[in-house]
């Protein structure tokens, strides 16, 4: 089946390299498309649930602890996988998300360039980080900023999770991490 392709059921289905998610985004937004965008990849699934074409909530592996934001902005750098547009699904969203696709679609590549420049400082997302032992730096050195990404690092073990429970976008809690794990307050497992 060819990208973008429409099945018998009225679903869309396509590989994602061929089409890239901002652009189906942008389509879909357009086309004022609603169901239910699925994102498979080897390790995840995605949703992104669209109303005539507004996107009103996102969540990665069914896990709605995530904010839907932060889940959307994860979706949004996956660049293997299928993708599927399911039929509408009625439901109630606790945060539903108000920015349009345009808004999250920026803020989106923002936070990955943001992301991306700290290159090898950062382990991979699902790479497990710890505080370090023994702590050889006094934590009365740390800031405060830095204070809560080591609490973070306590209560979570991999970075995806640390991300995920901050209240904070995920680009500073990354420039912070690599920050802590340059200073030795944390490590990669």
């Amino acid at each position: 089946m060819s990208p973008g392709t429409r099945t018998g059921e009225g679903v869309y289905v396509g590989y994602a390299p061929e089409v890239a998610l901002p652009d189906l985004l942008q389509l879909f937004s357009a086309s004022k498309k609603t169901g239910v965008l699925q994102i498979t990849t080897a390790t995840d699934v995605g949703a992104i649930y669209l109303d005539e074409g507004r996107v009103r909530f996102a969540v990665v592996n069914g896990d709605e602890t995530v904010p839907p934001e932060k889940a959307f902005y994860r979706i949004l750098v996956w660049d293997k996988g299928t993708f599927d547009l399911l039929p509408e699904a009625i439901r109630e969203f606790p945060n539903e998300i108000q920015s349009s696709v345009e808004g999250l679609l920026m803020e989106g590549m923002r936070q990955l360039d943001e992301i991306r420049r700290l290159g090898d400082a950062l382990p991979p997302l699902k790479s497990k980080v710890s505080v370090a032992r023994p702590l050889d730096k006094p934590l009365r050195d740390a800031s405060p900023e830095e204070l809560d990404v080591i609490q973070l690092a306590l209560n979570h073990d991999t970075l995806a999770d640390m991300m995920s429970f901050s209240g904070k976008p995920d680009p500073e809690v990354t420039e912070v991490v690599a920050t802590l794990l340059e200073k030795g307050y944390l490590r990669r497992n």
